[in-house]
């Protein structure tokens, strides 16, 4: 296979979108000093659903609510390959369910050795080490895992991802075993990132984790404020900060996070995470307005138009305003965005 090149470019109306495969971040030029902030015109990136099965049963995770979706797992073909390697899309992340599980992993490392000229994101829990064959692979094609860490206290994120009484051994071992394996990813010279779901009992020990991840010689840590799925067995204004208390304090965490040499990449729109699901057999879904309805896009076999950003970022705002909880004057942040359909580079998720 051909060498990748560093930076993967893309030409827009306004100048020139970047991806760099190295640092595993956007840049962009403007050729109008004069335009607004930029846009992509078309979808940045693809998130590609590897299975729904998982060793873990987060409460959070919005995965659950594109459950029944075709096939549970993903129908890998030659001519999904080629449409990925033909397409416009720039980063591609690997998700689930978890795609580092035997069998699934085998999948994942397909699409990892096949497609050409794309950034690659893997989304792991980080409890499944693969074997040395396939860490090599991961540095070669500069694969970034991005690990699911919630908090640097074990008791915080088993009470987040609501594992139920008498699982709490097993949950403690799982999440020890993350620990060890996120050393063995960085030992492995594996680009190795953490991502944290804010919420209200972990915001203040965030600050403790940035030491964490500092010492540990991690370089980019993304947040993403806590949406819970549809299924959550608890209200979401529990756990949920409000989108002015999210913004003001992943700000500064951000900051400290800088000093310290970490690269914080805090997710400030309040789109739906994976706006684009490649699903079984090639199909392309985004969230509906109802907790959990999906709106089909279509196959990759169709001529359709489903590179229309607007309207899927549309459903991806509506989705938010239904389950987003308002400020006192009825009016939030959310209901801003929904007015402004546009997917923001900061945003790397989807």
């Amino acid at each position: 296979m051909a060498r990748r090149p560093i930076n993967v470019e893309r030409k827009e109306t306004w100048g020139v979108l970047r991806y760099d495969t190295l640092c595993h971040s956007f840049s962009y030029s403007k050729t109008e000093p004069r335009s607004s902030e930029p846009y992509p015109n078309i979808p940045v990136v693809l998130n590609i659903v590897i299975t729904r099965r998982c060793n873990m049963d987060c409460e959070y995770c919005v995965a659950k609510d594109f459950a029944g979706i075709e096939n549970e797992d993903l129908v890998l073909s030659e001519e999904m390959i080629r449409w990925i390697n033909r397409s416009s899309f720039m980063l591609l992340v690997l998700t689930g369910g978890e795609p580092l599980m035997p069998p699934y992993d085998a999948v994942s490392m397909r699409i990892i050795d096949s497609v050409r000229d794309r950034g690659l994101i893997l989304d792991t829990n980080g409890t499944f080490l693969p074997d040395r064959s396939v860490l090599s692979r991961l540095k070669k094609n500069r694969v970034m895992l991005r690990v699911s860490l919630d908090s640097i206290r074990p008791e915080e994120e088993i009470e987040l991802r609501g594992v139920p009484k008498g699982q709490d051994l097993d949950a403690r071992s799982a999440y020890f075993a993350k620990l060890t394996n996120i050393e063995r990813f960085l030992s492995a010279g594996v680009n190795t990132s953490v991502q944290t779901v804010v919420w209200r009992k972990n915001a203040e020990p965030l600050y403790q984790m940035i030491d964490w991840l500092s010492a540990n010689g991690i370089k980019q840590w993304y947040l993403q404020r806590l949406i819970p799925s549809y299924r959550f067995k608890d209200p979401p204004t529990r756990f949920a900060l409000k989108p002015e208390d999210y913004y003001s304090r992943v700000a500064d965490i951000a900051a400290k996070a800088r000093r310290e040499g970490v690269e914080c990449i805090p997710k400030m729109d309040l789109r739906h995470n994976s706006v684009f699901l490649l699903t079984a057999d090639g199909a392309l879904y985004t969230q509906g307005a109802a907790p959990g309805q999906k709106v089909r896009l279509g196959t990759i076999r169709e001529e359709i138009e489903y590179f229309d950003y607007v309207s899927a970022a549309d459903h991806a705002c509506r989705y938010y305003l239904a389950h987003t909880p308002q400020e006192e004057d009825g009016r939030s942040r959310d209901k801003a965005a929904a007015h402004d359909t546009k997917p923001r580079l900061t945003s790397q998720e989807g």
